[in-house]
C-alpha cells in the first residue's frame, strides 16, 4: 500500500489535505494524513495499474491520470545518482 512507501516520496512536498494545501516534510507526517489524501479505493486502483497505463508527460510520468506523478531526481549535485520519486500526488 503507498502509505507504507513515502520513503519513495520528493520531500518537501506540498499536497491538498481536505482542499487545503499542506507541505510535508517527513515521511511520518505523510504517512498520518495519507487516508485523507487517497480514499481505499484510489490506493486499490494505483496498486492494480499495469505498465501500460502509464503516460509519459515533460514533467513525469503520470498514474492514474496524474494522481500520482513521478520523476527521475538527481541525488547528488554531479546528478550521478538518479532516482525515480513520487514529486505529485493529488487526490
Amino acid at each position: 500500500m503507498i502509505c507504507e512507501h513515502t520513503e519513495e516520496v520528493r520531500f518537501p512536498i506540498t499536497i491538498k489535505v481536505d482542499g487545503q494545501p499542506r507541505a510535508f516534510v517527513y515521511a511520518s507526517e505523510l504517512t498520518e494524513f495519507m487516508p485523507r489524501i487517497l480514499s481505499t479505493d484510489t490506493i486499490a486502483r494505483l496498486i492494480a495499474v499495469d505498465e501500460s497505463e502509464l503516460v509519459y508527460t515533460p514533467d513525469g510520468v503520470q498514474v492514474l491520470g496524474g494522481v500520482i506523478v513521478f520523476n527521475l531526481i538527481c541525488l547528488d549535485p554531479a546528478c550521478e545518482n538518479t532516482q525515480f520519486l513520487i514529486t505529485e500526488i493529488n487526490g
